[in-house]
């Protein structure tokens, strides 16, 4: 999605007790030849839980940190992440690089053949038909076979408990719309493997190419929705735990939500007031280094319990991984005061391009450390 939102913290981890009788039980395998247990994890990152206190919770707590696991897993699939995805279903995804970014590869087609109107007609494919079928014939794409397991696996989210109603709808339909998306690259790049487009001179390739043109505006419809929903749930779920937080005396939990949500609004607000020819509109600086503060004040906070194994366990979180994200934290800084250095320099995109993969980085190593 063309949102980057981390994770919520699960419900499992705030209920496992030290004997780990609560301990959530994995989801029992469905037969299907792509997918298969997954195994027992070994190394002592992998392995090693995040301690956390057993309380008594409220019922509106409990329901929101159920649906939140849920959450992150419609969430991997809008993001392509199927390591994520099977991992939390205690199941093995195999050969799934062929699924991702099907929407990015759609898009470069279809600029390929476009005029200025975007329109992929005869006169603009004849003009360099090598450039627009050498694309179609390079494309790596899943296999129907690989497309049908997909598409078992969002059943059974979708019908998973708790339900989300408009989520469970909206994210179905995405993965719906995305393998009829794959579908139409099927049938184009069949058409030019088999070299039909040469024996019936590019007649049927018109067709072809606005039938993908309409599946992926009509899946880009529907990932905007589903954003959107994720987006309004994420808020109201996400107020509840830092809540939850706060009455439990989890307090390293609270501070790296903290650091994740002003980290986030930063991020934000530079994509969002930088445009395509690398201007910047009405951003706001001076809130910008208020905010970079409030991270460094929360920064030095939490790594006064770096390395200390019996404090960050007892607050729910896994230690290799605390301390890894406590460490990433002045790269994040860093990188968001180079792009306030550069607001001027032509090549202040790369420092964008910078920024979001360093938030990209700094999400996996928070949500490894809640998880």
């Amino acid at each position: 999605m063309t949102t980057k939102i981390f994770t919520l913290i699960l419900a499992s981890l705030l209920i496992i007790s030290c004997d780990d009788k609560t301990k959530q039980q994995p989801v029992e395998s469905t037969n299907i030849s792509a997918i298969e247990q997954a195994p027992t994890p070994t190394s002592e990152s992998e392995s090693e839980p995040s301690q956390s206190i057993e309380q008594t919770m409220d019922e509106n707590t409990r329901q929101a940190y159920a649906q939140s696991e849920k959450m992150n897993l419609w969430l991997s699939v809008f993001n392509y992440d199927y390591g994520y995805f099977g991992r939390k279903l205690n199941k093995n995804v195999k050969n799934t690089s062929t699924l991702i970014n099907l929407d990015q590869k759609a898009k470069k087609v279809l600029q390929n053949c476009g005029e200025k109107n975007n329109a992929c007609t005869l006169k603009a494919i004849k003009k360099d038909p090598l450039k627009n079928f050498s694309l179609v014939l390079n494309l790596s794409l899943p296999s129907e076979k690989l497309l049908h397991n997909y598409k078992l696996l969002i059943d059974e989210l979708e019908k998973s408990e708790p339900r989300l109603l408009e989520l469970d709808i909206e994210g179905k339909k995405f993965a719906e719309n995305y393998v009829k998306l794959a579908l139409v690259l099927h049938e184009l790049q069949k058409y030019a493997l088999n070299g039909e487009y040469q024996s019936d001179n590019y007649q049927k390739a018109p067709n072809l190419l606005n039938q993908l043109a309409n599946s992926y505006n009509e899946f880009m419809q529907t990932q905007h929705s589903a954003k959107l929903i994720y987006n309004k749930l994420y808020n109201e779920i996400h107020d509840i735990q830092k809540l939850d937080f706060k009455k439990r005396g989890l307090t390293l939990q609270y501070d790296c939500m903290e650091i994740m949500d002003i980290t986030k609004e930063i991020v934000g607000l530079i994509n969002n007031t930088f445009d395509e020819k690398n201007n910047f509109k009405n951003l706001d600086t001076q809130a910008i280094e208020l905010k970079i503060q409030q991270i460094v004040d929360i920064s030095d906070n939490l790594k006064k319990y770096k390395g200390n194994d019996s404090v960050i366990k007892t607050q729910g979180l896994n230690r290799i991984y605390y301390d890894g994200f406590v460490d990433y934290l002045p790269k994040m800084i860093t990188q968001i005061k180079l792009v306030l250095n550069k607001l001027d320099d032509k090549d202040v995109n790369q420092e964008i391009k910078s920024l979001n993969t360093t938030e990209n980085s700094l999400i996996q190593l928070y949500n490894n450390s809640t998880n």
